[in-house]
């Protein structure tokens, strides 16, 4: 049978940021992170109100991988509003990129919502879950994330959806960027006390490709030395997503002059329609014509 559903106004009585960001912390499943960046594992809640330079960041997840997503939970009233968000995302990208894993590590178990009792260390919250990296492995993990900047941004809410292409605009102007940055639509519906939260991602970014030569270890307190950062796309040059630059990394350092070989092979399959799908392993699909 049909069970009617009624639409909630977000912004009136319990119904605030604050329930917002309880809601998406309790369930980071809501985010459609597989529709952004597909080879990212599932999301760990970390923390709420995380304190970083240029403020709190709403709402911080981690990976198993040691891959950084952070939410901003916003009820989206008018277009200074939407723009000032899209610029405080852009102050927690790079307040987190000038943080070391220690810098994180302290903000985290600082911030809100963090399991009691409270823990010792990042690594203890998420130590239990499936397929997680060694300790030593995730730290170096994060904090290469880190200083590459290398951040899964979400801005998400309410009636964000008339803004979507002056949005896109500036953030197609802010050539230094180097995350990946996505709008999503949240719509709460509402029946005797259950909750139905529907995603709707409205824009994503992709990685502009930047390279770092770096003096130090980048693990804890890799910030030592001096580090050189470009970010330069040439107009030939496919932007690729954090899980695309990660895959073909992770194959150079393994196999070595492998990456060109591979990149020319599926830029030539791409003119027969098929295409890479990235969700752990790249996988390649071909969409068949329907046939009798």
């Amino acid at each position: 049978r049909t069970l009617p559903m009624r639409r909630v106004p977000l912004g009136r009585g319990i119904h605030n940021e604050a329930w917002l960001q309880t809601i998406v912390h309790n369930n980071p499943s809501i985010l459609p992170v597989e529709d952004i960046e597909p080879g990212f594992l599932r999301l760990i809640p970390i923390a709420k109100e995380v304190p970083v330079a240029h403020g709190y960041v709403d709402n911080f997840f981690l990976t198993a991988n040691g891959e950084i997503v952070i939410a901003e939970l916003k009820l989206w009233r008018n277009p200074q509003m939407r723009r000032e968000v899209v610029a405080q995302c852009l102050d927690y990208v790079a307040a987190l990129s000038a943080m070391t894993y220690d810098d994180l590590e302290h903000a985290c178990l600082n911030g809100e919502a963090i399991q009691e009792p409270k823990p010792k260390s990042l690594y203890e919250l998420v130590e239990h879950w499936p397929d997680v990296l060694s300790e030593e492995k995730f730290i170096d993990a994060v904090a290469f994330n880190l200083m590459r900047g290398r951040i899964l941004v979400i801005a998400a809410g309410d009636g964000i959806r008339q803004e979507t292409h002056s949005l896109s605009d500036l953030l197609q102007s802010l050539t230094s960027a180097q995350f990946t940055f996505a709008l999503v639509e949240l719509a709460v519906y509402e029946r005797g006390g259950d909750y139905l939260v529907c995603p709707n991602t409205l824009l994503k970014t992709e990685t502009i490709t930047r390279t770092v030569f770096s003096n130090g270890d980048v693990s804890r307190g890799g910030k030592s030395g001096q580090d050189l950062v470009t970010a330069v796309r040439s107009k030939a040059q496919k932007s690729k997503t954090i899980s695309e630059i990660d895959f073909f990394e992770s194959l150079e350092t393994n196999l070595p002059g492998t990456t060109d070989v591979l990149q020319g092979f599926l830029e030539r399959l791409s003119g027969y329609g098929v295409y890479v799908d990235l969700k752990g392993a790249l996988n390649l699909k071909h969409e068949r014509p329907n046939s009798r």
